[in-house]
């Protein structure tokens, strides 16, 4: 092979040479460092979920994400169905992890319009609608749902059938406060939902939606003892909760779900609101010890363990975590926590 350096260029193209050489060098170098800034960055949400099963689902995700994107290689008319079946595999097994994955839905989605299946797209659509309300206001939570039902009815005009396109249906009525109907397909499931957790959690819903708070504490408790680790179900009976025993409660209900989610700031946080307000401030510190550790930006939390520690004599850390969520969140203190010996309604 004949050695570049010993070709004899002429004065006029050997600065052009030069130049092609170092701009394929750059190029390379941008390409690498490209390939590891992606490598960095999902290394490092993997170690955000810590070694739990959110860190696995965020795995499979997203190695489900690049078979996804190898299926859709060929044009938006042309599947690799090999590569779409594995992309498939791998971010269902995703969700049975972590259920509350609105991108893997979406993808999901993708993969059964191109596979010609349009009414599995639109519940895989309305099912990442649904997750995507979470974090929004009422009033945009409102219009989600109006959507998400729409989709699914589409998808049953299509002919789209099963449990869980029933369930996408159920769960877009309730968001949407269309209660009749949500009635009326829990009806139909109840005979059909074989994991009684789930069921219950729908019908503790089906009483929130008809305001009736008995019903919804009653199968809160019946969702948690079918599935101790039923994230939604924890937090929702702890923030429901106003008395001495139900705190009690709600903390070995929250203890029981940290298990299987064990880096859950907000679990924490409510575990040590609910022992708090049980009287065992003491015993709280750990608990808001551990939020605090999990979300170090979080102002809330921060007035919570500072509370704590000035009720047990930690008066500097106290005034230091104090400062530190006003920086956070300038502006008024939230309401503080109210004790058992502080709470009138507590001791009925």
């Amino acid at each position: 092979m004949t050695n570049l350096a010993a070709i004899s260029l002429r004065p006029r193209l050997r600065p052009v040479v030069e130049a092609a050489l170092l701009a394929g060098a750059l190029a390379a170098l941008g390409v690498a460092a490209w390939l590891a800034v992606r490598a960095w960055g999902d290394s490092w949400m993997l170690a955000g979920a810590g070694g739990t099963a959110e860190a696995e689902a965020r795995r499979l995700f997203l190695a489900g994400e690049r078979e996804w994107r190898t299926a859709l290689g060929r044009g938006a008319n042309a599947l690799d169905s090999q590569a779409a079946d594995k992309a498939e595999g791998l971010l269902r097994q995703a969700l049975a992890l972590n259920p509350q994955m609105p991108e893997a839905y979406e993808r999901l989605a993708d993969l059964e319009e191109l596979k010609g299946n349009r009414p599995g797209g639109l519940i895989e659509r309305a099912q990442a609608a649904l997750l995507e309300a979470n974090s929004q206001s009422p009033a945009i939570r409102l219009e989600i749902g109006l959507h998400a039902l729409q989709l699914v009815q589409e998808a049953k005009g299509l002919g789209a059938e099963g449990v869980e396109a029933d369930r996408t249906w159920f769960d877009a009525a309730i968001l949407a406060r269309s209660t009749r109907l949500a009635e009326g397909i829990l009806a139909g499931l109840r005979a059909r939902l074989s994991d009684q957790g789930d069921l219950y959690w729908r019908e503790a819903q089906l009483a929130i939606a008809k305001g009736n708070n008995f019903e919804k504490m009653l199968f809160l408790r019946k969702t948690l003892a079918a599935d101790p680790g039923r994230r939604d179900a924890a937090v929702l009976f702890a923030i429901s909760v106003g008395d001495v025993e139900r705190f009690r409660e709600a903390a070995g209900l929250l203890r029981a779900c940290l298990e299987r989610h064990p880096r859950d700031a907000q679990m924490w946080d409510l575990l040590g609101q609910a022992l708090f307000k049980a009287g065992e401030v003491k015993q709280s510190g750990p608990a808001f010890e551990k939020a605090w550790q999990y979300a170090p930006y979080n102002s809330q939390i921060a007035h919570h363990l500072a509370q704590q520690q000035e009720q047990t004599g930690q008066y500097l850390r106290a005034r230091r975590l104090r400062q530190r969520a006003r920086e956070l969140a300038p502006g008024p203190d939230p309401p503080p926590l109210m004790a058992a010996e502080l709470f009138p309604s507590a001791r009925q």
